[in-house]
């Protein structure tokens, strides 16, 4: 059953959709009782009357749980034939959050940890299981206080250990209850959870909040359940060698893979943690010897200290696995013609091979050099901060055309020389390119760090990996990279598709020509949004691609924006961290973990992402495109102006980014530049209804009613909206249209419901508010602008609406704290300055003061 905002179960009265869980929908509202808030989950009666008792019976032995770690069950009620749990809301972020945004330092990761597994361990005494523990499950405070939610799929067990241990839950609730990543592989395999299976998924939390990224990715159930059964469980370590031996080890033994072998209690669990971070608060000194009684050591003769230096090169000498720790900083391939866009691709695809395969040397971290402002590499070879590596090392790579051939040239530099230990030329067509660098940059490595008695054959295999050996299935894959970067209709999208096809039949196992393919497919659904099944095709093809090679960041840039357009926000900060992880000098990867973090809320890592992306390739117009829209829709307008301008100094017939540096001048009080912009993109695209209604809010702010009447209009018609329908009924009411300004309004907040009945937003919910108040229904303005402001307080759209409500409904001071915030936010005081709702405010000295500052 779907509550919409407003509505109430018994003296709860509904405030917004918090998400779903195992069992139903889930509610933040507010208990008239007691004012305050509470989340309610509806229980779902799919399973029958029985099952939900069995829950209710099942809620009343988890209320019982009193731990400061364990989000409370107040309650479970029924009214009107709706059954549902009350439990305490946590004002915080899900730890899937802060996992997905950057790896967290080992302190505040042992605090979580402490915290969870102190809960955990507190509720398996009780005989309960949570048998869900996953970071979306696991809320971080303000202050640091870790809160469990989601004991809806916990399993209740009896004290009697002989007794049977069938979850009362699992008739409502499918035999693998929980979720596939971090479930231990007994559990996948279908076997009954206990205090051990908790324990295995706290080990992959712990394991992707000190990585960024989970052990074990797969985009399906069954080739991710194969992964967890049959490959090695990785060490953290093996991403992060900054982690201390000892909790690298600890979440080892708490992801094994055989439940006997497990840390076995959670209690042992958060002992083993705080072991850690005792020993790194408090070290041991370091034992004192005693001299009076190691005299003797001092009398050792020649020959006793010749045949310590015979046994210490027995013991010492290079054996498999003993190797010499090194950084490769690994520059952007730099192509040395400005207008041949395959040659970019080329160095793109490049630049992510050498990655991935010199990542496969024992001991050496490839990380990004420092860039100039153009993006090429600066005066020093390799990053500085903390310790020194004993080794450091850069490596450059230009390529340029030379007739039909390319030519490259690769040196590599020990850091603090100025000779190269290699300096080579390659002349040859493209694969030829792939073969030249990967080899000799691989051989020279291995002769300068002395590897070649410590590779493993598996290790000289993935060091000489190539994404294809067919020289045309590469040209073919390069023509789809061209084609799909600037395309802007259906045409484009089937030309690109076409070249990957080609690749694709060439060579099957071809993996960034399936990424590609699933890219396109996502650009055919936004350029044909009649046609159905293309996200579907797209998630496929990503998948595919993932499965070929694990190891390519390009697949997993894929997946990634698969995850995008499918909202799913946990999973493509996964895929976007996994690609960096993979390739740190690619710049595809960092613009989408920028975009990626942004819609998690991770405003600013997610800017730090996207200039990353520009500083690597700076003559791409993605990048600076995707930091201007980013930048526009923060708030931070005058920041957003220069990368748009760049990106169309770069693409320029690129129609949306004259949409948008319409939007932006918009918002600067800047209408001439506005109105300029907006009919540059209409020059492009006639019919496009956002253009449209940009022209159209232009002309509105400037007071010009009957041209900007016009524009909404012929927007409304080709693609009508509650946005739309709203500017429209505002230009109508500035016009003394007051009928067709009502009914304007009227169809605004039916297509907003609509909208909201079918996924909620935010900023549709705030339009619908702004909307209802218009039409003088202050009560149902109010229910929807607080629900949007709970599900968005940091939008400054939302926040703004809120004070308009107030302004309409007479509540000005109400009014103006609102609105303080949301130019606090970013929101454009030359926009507040004109609007005509806010008429009442205009002689209060604190909206004077409000509209007299600087612009955003």
């Amino acid at each position: 059953m779907d509550m919409t905002p407003g509505a109430s179960l018994g003296p709860y009265r509904i405030l917004r959709p918090l998400g779903s869980g195992g069992m139903g929908a889930v509610y933040l509202a507010w208990d008239e009782r007691l004012e305050r808030r509470v989340a309610l989950k509806l229980l779902t009666h799919t399973a029958g009357d029985d099952a939900v008792r069995h829950v209710r019976h099942e809620a009343r032995a988890v209320a019982r749980l009193t731990h400061a770690n364990i989000a409370a069950l107040y309650d479970t009620a029924e009214h009107n034939g709706v059954s549902f749990l009350v439990m305490e809301y946590v004002d915080g972020e899900p730890l899937s959050h802060l996992a997905r945004s950057q790896p967290v330092s080992v302190a505040q990761a042992l605090d979580i940890g402490i915290q969870l597994t102190d809960a955990l361990s507190y509720a398996h005494g009780e005989g309960i299981i949570h048998r869900d523990v996953k970071p979306a499950n696991v809320m971080l405070t303000r202050d640091g206080k870790v809160k469990v939610l989601d004991l809806g799929l916990a399993r209740v067990t009896s004290s009697d250990p002989a007794a049977p241990t069938q979850s009362l839950s699992d008739a409502v609730v499918a035999p693998r209850a929980g979720t596939p990543a971090y479930m231990a592989p007994e559990r996948l395999g279908g076997q009954p959870a206990d205090a051990r299976t908790d324990v295995y998924s706290v080990g992959v939390l712990l394991f992707e909040l000190l990585t960024g990224t989970r052990p074990f990715l797969s985009s399906d159930f069954v080739s991710l359940a194969v992964s967890i059964a049959t490959q090695p469980t990785p060490h953290v370590s093996g991403i992060r060698p900054d982690l201390p031996a000892a909790l690298d080890d600890l979440i080892a033994r708490a992801m094994a893979k055989e439940a006997a072998t497990r840390v076995a209690t959670a209690a042992e669990l958060r002992d083993g943690l705080v072991s850690v971070r005792d020993e790194l608060t408090n070290p041991r000194p370091a034992p004192i010897p005693d001299t009076a009684h190691d005299w003797w050591r001092l009398t050792l003769t020649a020959a006793a200290i010749g045949a310590l230096a015979l046994i210490s090169w027995f013991v010492f000498r290079p054996v498999p696995g003993a190797v010499t720790p090194a950084t490769i900083a690994l520059a952007p391939i730099v192509s040395a013609m400005s207008d041949d866009p395959e040659l970019d691709e080329l160095g793109v695809l490049l630049g992510s091979v050498l990655s991935r395969n010199l990542a496969a040397l024992p001991g050496v971290t490839i990380v990004v050099p420092d860039l100039a402002q153009d993006g090429s590499p600066g005066s020093k070879t390799a990053p500085t901060a903390g310790p020194s590596p004993p080794r450091a090392y850069s490596v450059t790579l230009t390529i340029r055309r030379k007739g039909s051939a390319v030519v490259a040239a690769g040196a590599l530099i020990r850091q603090g020389e100025s000779r190269p230990i290699w300096d080579q030329e390659f002349e040859g067509e493209a694969l030829g390119v792939l073969r030249f660098a990967t080899t000799n940059l691989a051989t020279a490595f291995e002769r300068d760090l002395a590897l070649g008695r410590v590779l493993t054959g598996e290790q000289r295999t993935r060091l000489q990996r190539l994404p294809t050996g067919d020289a045309q299935a590469l040209v073919s894959y390069l023509r789809g990279r061209v084609v799909l970067d600037t395309a802007t209709n259906r045409a484009a999208d089937d030309e690109a598709a076409a070249a990957y096809a080609r690749a694709i039949q060439r060579d099957a196992a071809f993996a960034e020509a399936h990424a590609g393919l699933a890219q396109v497919f996502l650009l055919t659904q936004r350029h044909a949004p009649g046609e159905s099944g293309w996200r579907d095709k797209a998630k496929e093809a990503a998948a595919k691609a993932v499965a070929l090679d694990t190891l390519s960041d390009l697949a997993h840039v894929a997946c990634a924006l698969v995850a995008r357009e499918l909202t799913q926000k946990d999973d493509a900060l996964v895929h976007a961290r996994r690609a960096v992880i993979l390739n740190p000098s690619g710049d595809d990867g960092h613009r989408v973990l920028g975009l990626a973090l942004i819609d998690a809320g991770q405003a600013d890592l997610g800017f730090a992402a996207l200039r990353q992306a520009v500083s690597l390739r700076p003559g791409h117009w993605a990048n600076a495109y995707a930091l201007g829209i980013a930048q526009l829709r923060g708030g931070r307008t005058r920041e957003a102006v220069d990368p748009l301008r760049r990106t169309l100094e770069l693409r320029k017939d690129f129609q949306a980014g004259y949409v948008n540096l319409g939007v932006a001048y918009l918002r600067l009080d800047e209408w001439a530049l506005s109105v300029g912009n907006s009919q540059r993109a209409l020059d492009l695209e006639p019919r496009d209804a956002y253009a449209l209604n940009n022209l159209g809010t232009a002309y509105y702010w400037d007071g010009r009613f009957t041209l900007a009447l016009q524009s909404f209009q012929a927007a409304v018609r080709e693609e009508p909206n509650a946005i739309r329908h709203m500017n429209l009924g505002d230009a109508y009411h500035r016009l003394g249209r007051m009928a067709d300004a009502k009914q304007a309004y009227l169809d605004a907040v039916d297509l907003a419901e609509k909208q909201l009945a079918k996924t909620y937003s935010a900023g549709t919910a705030a339009v619908a508010a702004k909307c209802e108040a218009k039409l003088g229904r202050i009560d149902i303005a109010e229910t929807h602008a607080l629900a949007a402001l709970a599900a968005d307080k940091d939008n400054d759209e939302v926040v703004y609406k809120l004070a308009v409500v107030y302004a309409i409904a007479g509540r000005l001071g109400m009014s103006l704290d609102h609105l303080e915030r949301a130019v606090g936010l970013g929101y454009s005081r030359a926009l507040v300055r004109r609007d005509p709702d806010l008429q009442a405010l205009r002689n209060d000295p604190r909206f004077k003061a409000l509209v007299q500052q600087k612009n955003q």
